[in-house]
């Protein structure tokens, strides 16, 4: 009886790490992709502001001579 439920144990083992493996990705890739858009979200109006502090500055509007 023990020994039935030790095979049964190993076999779930080898089997479990590709199913777990893949759903474990699958999050990954989302959380990745739900930060990412946060990041665009967060740092759109930090890059709007230097955009135009750029076109606004002499130095970057006049190359030097």
């Amino acid at each position: 009886m023990l020994e039935e439920q030790v095979e049964m144990l190993r076999k779930k083992s080898s089997i479990s790490p590709v199913s777990e493996e893949s759903t474990v990705i699958q999050e990954g890739t989302r959380s990745l992709s739900e930060l990412d858009k946060l990041l665009d979200k967060k740092l759109q109006p930090i890059i709007t502001k230097l955009g135009q502090k750029t076109i606004a500055s002499p130095t970057y509007s006049q190359p030097p001579a």
